[in-house]
């Protein structure tokens, strides 16, 4: 399956922490995942270990 994670704020904090474990798990579980944030390198750090599709900016009226 093909999921898309949102990061609303540019920092870290639970929310955040709960998208980082819910992708981790999602991608054990053989899920292709791209995950979405603005431009936050708090958050590109954090999420490198997952290995997945990242982007740092997406315009939602032509979706990237």
């Amino acid at each position: 399956m093909n999921i898309l994670h949102l990061f609303a704020s540019r920092h870290w904090g639970g929310g955040e922490q709960y998208v980082f474990d819910l992708a981790s798990r999602q991608m054990e579980a053989g899920h292709r995942l791209t995950l979405v944030s603005g431009d936050s390198k708090i958050i590109r750090d954090k999420v490198a270990p997952l290995g997945c599709r990242g982007r740092r900016r997406i315009d939602p009226l032509i979706g990237g």
